[in-house]
């Protein structure tokens, strides 16, 4: 079966070259912004800072739970910003030590000052701060995904609308079969984003999780409770 083309219309080849040439390709400024973007949230910086976001939070929720002093919570929480350590110190505990969280601690305790250094990562284990920190680097990342799947499906939706009428020859094991339009096309593109969508959305519950499950996963009480309830957590931060 033939498909007759249908009549040129010389007012929409020319919105539809105009929109060609402004739409964004993978290499403009605004898609390698968001591979920049995707690239500092797992940058070695924006871990550590994470690390010591994680630290603080910990601090503060244990002095809402009493486990630690208010003041000890407040001067750790108020410390752990990375632009405050000392990054040649940290540099040259872990050639010594070879280990990448131990560094980060000592410093932390040592820009705190005595005696409330003393109580920074307080019942914790690296695992816990490391974890913890990745799913908030990894929540950032699924948030910026989030948001560029929805630029997506808002440039096919337009797409769409523009060809709902564009006929074309469907196909099946690379034959010609019946016809279909190229909006058809571009809905079933459309379809499968969506779906990628859903799964971002319902897999959030399951993967921003904090863990504080101490140094044998054994769960000291105040980690317990404050995981359980999570009123000790900032609100909104897993």
């Amino acid at each position: 079966m033939s498909i007759e083309s249908p009549t040129p219309d010389p007012s929409r080849a020319a919105q539809d070259t105009e929109s060609a040439t402004t739409r964004p390709s993978r290499n403009t400024p605004m898609v390698m912004d968001q591979y920049q973007r995707l690239r500092e949230i797992f940058s070695v910086r924006a871990r550590r800072q994470r690390y010591l976001d994680v630290e603080a939070a910990l601090a503060l929720a244990q002095a809402d739970l009493g486990v630690i002093p208010r003041e000890a919570g407040d001067k750790i929480a108020a410390a752990a910003r990375l632009e405050l350590l000392d990054a040649d110190r940290m540099a040259a505990e872990q050639a010594t030590t070879g280990h990448a969280m131990v560094p980060l601690i000592s410093e932390l305790a040592r820009v705190v000052g005595e005696p409330e250094g003393g109580w920074v990562h307080w019942g914790a284990t690296t695992q816990n701060i490391q974890q913890t920190g990745d799913v908030l680097g990894i929540r950032s990342a699924v948030h910026l995904l989030t948001h560029q799947l929805c630029g997506v499906l808002d440039a096919l939706a337009d797409l769409g609308d523009r060809t709902a009428d564009t006929l074309m020859p469907g196909r099946t094991h690379w034959q010609q079969a019946v016809p279909i339009t190229f909006g058809f096309k571009v809905a079933a593109w459309s379809d499968v984003l969506i779906r990628h969508l859903e799964r971002l959305e319902q897999l959030q519950p399951r993967l921003f999780t904090s863990m504080t499950g101490g140094a044998t996963g054994t769960s000291p009480p105040w980690a317990h409770s404050a995981q359980q309830s999570r009123t000790a957590w900032p609100s909104g931060w897993i």
